[in-house]
Formats: structure tokens, C-alpha cells, sequence
């Protein structure tokens, strides 16, 4: 996973408003809100890339202030078009929804 990162760092694009760099906080405040855990290689990616803004595809974000990416967002806008609650969004779209199934897949 460090390589990935290490790529998407450097690829990180300059925008007017920074997305926050995610902290272990961050993490639990997502766990105890979603009332899950999350898998581990998401969370890495999190704490590694998860402020990175590159291209157009946003994934959802885990600090709060980081506004219509906050995966809190992501999740009820998933939940009311009908995606199953044992999917976990992790991006969104045009009303598109990437998800994570319980075993970690995409």
C-alpha cells in the first residue's frame, strides 16, 4: 500500500481549499458514526492519501469539515437510493457509488 500512496502523493493537485489530512480521530469518530470497522487497508489509505485531490473522482472523506465528501454525506445519499447498508460507499458519482462489500473487495 506504501507505493500507492507514495503515487498518489505525489500526484496531489493544488486546490483553493485543501481537503484536511485525516487523523486516528478522524478514524473512530467514522467507526463509532458508521457502526463499523473499517478494513485496514482503507484506513491506510486514509491516513496516507486521504487529503490527496487528484483528477475528478472524489472519494469520500473522513474529516467532517471536508463538506459534500464527508462520508457521512456519502452514506445517507447511498442509503436513500437504495444502496444495501452491508455496502460501504466510498465514492460517489453523478448518483454512482463505489463501495466496499464486508470482505474488504470494491
Amino acid at each position: 500500500m506504501e507505493a500507492p500512496i507514495k503515487i498518489l502523493r505525489e500526484k496531489s493537485q493544488s486546490v483553493p481549499r485543501p481537503l484536511p489530512r485525516v487523523t486516528p480521530g478522524d478514524l473512530a469518530r467514522t467507526e463509532t458514526t458508521l457502526g463499523r470497522t473499517l478494513p485496514p487497508e482503507y484506513v491506510q489509505r486514509q491516513l496516507g492519501a486521504g487529503d490527496v485531490v487528484f483528477g475528478t473522482l472524489e472519494p469520500a472523506t473522513l474529516p467532517p469539515e471536508s463538506g459534500h465528501t464527508y462520508i457521512g454525506s456519502v452514506v445517507e445519499g447511498a442509503r436513500a437510493a437504495g444502496v444495501p447498508a452491508s455496502l460501504l460507499p466510498i465514492s460517489e458519482d453523478n448518483g454512482a457509488y463505489d463501495c466496499l462489500a464486508p470482505d474488504g473487495e470494491v
